[in-house]
């Protein structure tokens, strides 16, 4: 990968970002209006294996050249020569979510971005919706608070009863009143 660009204004510096599989490298080159100012050109190399601890060089990305470059640069250092991570989130959650459920916990043990793509609840819902059909809407609530994946591995009589236990709650008038300090004082 290679990028370059100028910073967003009203700077007018020219920064260009190379990303090989063994390293990442920012060059940056300050332009000043000021007659007297001499600056010269930087740059800062790193392994690709480090970027995740560089915080600096992560803010710069984000800021001159956009979080789909920053996400790009994540998965291009967390990859070494061609691999899934290389793909396109999108892409890879839908190849992914097809997978049998054994194959996707497998999945998730071999690098650190494939156990966060595996961790994504946007992930188990489509995994869930690829078992199990269109949920409804009673189970799309409770998914969204509690998650996909917990929602996918619940046992299905013991998520009836939470269910049902979640509605009951919902219908109770105690849930809808506000205690006040003269119930305490009774």
């Amino acid at each position: 990968m290679d990028k370059t660009g100028q910073a967003p204004a009203p700077s007018k510096d020219y920064h260009q970002l190379l990303v090989t599989h063994e390293e990442i490298i920012w060059r940056w080159w300050k332009i000043s209006m000021r007659n007297n100012a001499i600056v010269f050109p930087g740059e800062t190399k790193i392994p690709s294996e480090d970027f995740d601890y560089d915080d600096r060089l992560q803010t710069e990305i984000l800021r001159i050249f956009g979080k789909e470059t920053l996400e790009e640069v994540r998965r291009l250092s967390m990859c070494k020569g061609d691999c899934l991570a290389s793909l396109p989130l999108t892409v890879l959650m839908q190849i992914i979510a097809s997978l049998p459920l054994e194959d996707i916990l497998m999945l998730s043990q071999v690098n650190h971005y494939l156990r966060y793509v595996t961790s994504l609840d946007s992930l188990w819902k489509e995994v869930y919706i690829n078992l199990c059909g269109a949920p409804n809407e009673e189970i799309r609530s409770y998914a969204n608070e509690n998650g996909w994946k917990k929602t996918l591995f619940t046992d299905k009589l013991k998520l009836r009863v939470q269910l049902a236990r979640r509605r009951k709650d919902m219908e109770s008038p105690k849930a809808n009143t506000f205690i006040t300090s003269s119930d305490y004082i009774k």
